[in-house]
């Protein structure tokens, strides 16, 4: 970041950090105690350390292992310093997690397997032996399902386990319990450079429960806690490590007295996704509403009619500045929301009027006809839908788009010899609307995931429709004219 001074001045440095998941975190909250059960897992659904493996043995029930999704047989490794007498292992779930528990389970102890399942405590017994760790395979599982509220689509839920117990080995320790702290020691947390000056180097020092729930707390200068900057423009940089990223870094002069935050009192009357309502209380000084979402140039936050300086916060929240005396009801809106349920509603009666016209009966004329479409005009059509649908789709859009331009030329004039004018309208509106019922039944962004064959369809279905549009209509008679 480039920051300005307007004197030379001895300025304060303060750095702000937030825990990183990843393995360099899950390594810090391992327990290095040697009578102390360590675990890890052949998979994991996301980098959150209250997911990691090691969650399923710190004897807390609000931290749980989660495999991946795609991870069908998954296993838990649990290892142990000196040797005990195994006699089983039993699992815990929290009700309140959603996700599948273990119907069938192996358990392996020095190589050998034993598979049941668990009893109504969660017990599954091994033949007893000594050993310092095991293995526990999840072969089936009591399947559960869930609503993806994006993609409309229904997904299983991987398993997951709360806490393990080694039967006959009570006395192992678990952990890193809650109240536990890490840290990382001098040198090793994030350095700040000045104009390419290493300025300080930081420790970070915070406790297991602060890392679980990606609190943020403030890094210990290791050597100098200010710098002498002198008058003008200045480059900073922050080298961040592995266990902790940066979140705010403060340069500020040391004679300037610290501001201090107040926190207003605010009452949610309604939340909306897009329409909220919020009360806060009047102050004497400036303060900042914050949202827990990134910023929108739409979000729009008003108080009696009088809009709200909307602002960035930490790099990505959205907020806005509240002047001093200001207090009362805040509507907080998104503004775009109206035009787009707008454009919603009338797509919707465009559908609904199209589907009107094509089922009205044809009126016969029975004045002259006007012109047809002529050759030259026929063939810039045909050019136009067969080059375009080439050029989205490829040799198969060439393909299909041909075919359905020929065989829409060829069913015009049969229809129209049988009496059924409307039959082309019909192929036109059929395929488009099975288009469409295809990318609404799957819609973005799980379209993007889906198969080429569901792909290959849409296309084709898409390329067929504007072909049929496109072809010409073949002369003919209708039955019974000769």
């Amino acid at each position: 970041r480039q920051f300005m001074t307007a004197r030379a001045d001895e300025m304060r440095i303060g750095v702000r950090v937030r825990p990183r998941p990843g393995p360099a975190l899950d390594a810090l909250l391992t327990p290095d105690s040697s009578d102390a059960v360590i675990a890890d897992a052949s998979s994991q659904l996301v980098e959150d350390p209250a997911a990691r493996p090691q969650a399923a043995v710190d004897g807390s029930p609000n931290t749980s292992w989660i495999a991946g999704t795609q991870d069908r047989r998954p296993s838990l490794n649990l290892a142990w310093g000196e040797s005990r007498t195994v006699r089983g292992v039993r699992l815990s779930v929290d009700p309140r997690l959603a996700v599948a528990s273990p119907l069938t389970v192996t358990v392996s102890v020095n190589g050998i397997d034993t598979t049941s399942v668990p009893d109504f405590m969660g017990r599954v017994r091994v033949p007893p032996q000594e050993a310092t760790g095991l293995t526990v395979r999840f072969d089936n599982t009591l399947g559960l399902r869930s609503l993806d509220p994006i993609t409309g689509r229904f997904e299983s839920r991987p398993i997951g386990i709360s806490e393990v117990d080694v039967l006959g080995a009570r006395d192992l320790g678990k952990g890193p319990l809650r109240g536990d702290r890490i840290s990382v020691p001098c040198g090793s947390g994030p350095t700040v450079i000045i104009d390419g000056q290493v300025v300080t180097r930081t420790s970070v020092t915070m406790s297991v429960d602060e890392a679980l729930t990606d609190a943020v707390v403030t890094a210990t200068p290791c050597d100098a806690r200010s710098v002498a900057l002198e008058p003008g423009a200045h480059r900073l940089e922050v080298a961040a490590n592995a266990e902790f990223s940066v979140e705010s870094v403060v340069v500020e002069p040391i004679d300037r007295d610290r501001p201090t935050a107040v926190a207003g009192d605010v009452e949610v009357s309604r939340w909306d996704p897009a329409d909220r309502l919020v009360s806060i209380s009047r102050a004497d000084q400036t303060r900042v509403l914050e949202l827990t979402e990134n910023a929108n140039p739409g979000w729009v936050a008003t108080v009696d009619g009088s809009a709200l300086t909307a602002i960035r916060v930490d790099g990505w929240r959205q907020a806005w500045v509240v002047p001093p005396g200001v207090g009362g009801d805040v509507v907080v809106a998104f503004a775009p929301n109206g035009v787009y349920r707008f454009g919603l509603a009338v797509g919707a009666l465009a559908v609904v009027g199209l589907v009107m016209s094509l089922a009205a009966p044809v009126r016969r004329r029975h004045g002259p006809a006007g012109p047809p479409r002529s050759r030259s005009q026929s063939l810039v059509l045909a050019v136009l839908a067969i080059g375009g649908a080439t050029v989205l789709v490829g040799l198969p859009g060439l393909a299909i788009s041909a075919a359905g331009f020929v065989g829409s030329w060829w069913l015009s004039g049969w229809s129209r010899r049988r009496g059924w004018p409307q039959l082309r309208s019909w192929l036109v509106f059929g395929s488009l609307g099975a288009s469409a019922l295809v990318a609404a039944t799957i819609p973005w962004p799980a379209r993007a995931l889906a198969g080429d064959a569901v792909l290959a369809v849409l296309a084709a279905l898409t390329v067929l429709g504007l072909a049929a549009t496109a072809a010409p209509i073949r002369s003919g008679s209708p039955s019974g004219d000769g």
